[in-house]
């Protein structure tokens, strides 16, 4: 099972902490996080963190 941050650690329709993140639609080259609640289906997104930010080395 993909590890989920903490801040989505609950579905935001129902509180259930089954949530999993879905893989294939959150891949490197998205903006975005998906997660799917593993109690009522609902489905949400999340914003990744340092998009389009380049490193500093």
């Amino acid at each position: 099972m993909p590890k989920v941050p903490a801040k989505t650690a609950r579905c935001p329709h129902c509180h259930s902490p089954r949530v999993v993140r879905l893989p294939h639609a959150s891949d490197a080259s998205t903006e975005t996080d998906y997660y799917r609640c593993g109690s009522c289906g609902h489905i949400w997104t999340v914003p990744k963190e340092n998009v389009g930010k380049q490193r500093v080395a």
